[in-house]
């Protein structure tokens, strides 16, 4: 098995590796699992998505449950606290029998790292709506997208580029004929090579 540590050098030198995804359920059941106390901080992240907690249940042990029990109560503390809003209806119902007291070490370890990773995605968040805003103020964009793209193509981008759903037959063609183009653009060997190309054609016409 390929180490995180080679993993992360591999992709911090631009060499992209693809591999499947985890559900939310599945990744909370790996890393009780792996009974890795520093893994389990991720747990109340993973809680932010749409979890089936009654799947999720069915797959531990009863130790195992009764751990993620004891960071779901964490959590609730934690969201109810600072007022934020993690859990949904079902993961709240949740409950073990500790107190506050009880579950105080724990729960300050954990909202530590909760809190530090919801202020570094806010910031994240604002830094890319900066970014698309002034993206879109580029005044050659429209008309570079109109080079490369047809009408529909661009109203559709429009759509994504606005946070706006997509019909099921505009993400159909999404994926068939906008994003095999939009992944190309992303090519760093294929800006060289279009870079080549202009500055060859540039320096023969001297």
């Amino acid at each position: 098995m390929i180490s995180a540590k080679l993993i992360k050098y591999l992709e911090e030198k631009g060499f992209e590796l693809e591999f499947p995804s985890y559900e939310p359920e599945e990744a909370i059941i790996k890393i009780l699992k792996s009974n890795n106390e520093r893994l389990e901080l991720a747990i109340p992240l993973l809680l932010m998505e749409e979890i089936n907690i009654d799947y999720l249940l069915k797959k531990l042990s009863k130790e195992e449950k009764n751990k993620l029990k004891e960071i779901i109560q964490i959590t609730k503390i934690i969201e109810k606290e600072n007022k934020l809003n993690i859990l949904n209806d079902d993961l709240r119902k949740i409950s073990i029998k500790k107190s506050k007291k009880e579950l105080k070490t724990r729960k300050e370890y954990f909202e530590q790292h909760l809190l530090g990773f919801l202020k570094n995605k806010e910031q994240i968040e604002k830094n890319e709506l900066e970014r698309s805003i002034s993206i879109r103020k580029q005044p050659n964009i429209i008309t570079d997208l109109k080079i490369l793209f047809s009408p529909k193509k661009i109203e559709i981008m429009e759509k994504i580029f606005n946070i706006k759903p997509l019909t099921k037959t505009e993400l159909e063609y999404y994926y068939r004929s906008i994003a095999p183009i939009l992944k190309a653009l992303m090519n760093q060997n294929l800006k060289d090579y279009a870079e080549i190309i202009l500055k060859t054609k540039k320096q023969r016409e001297k």
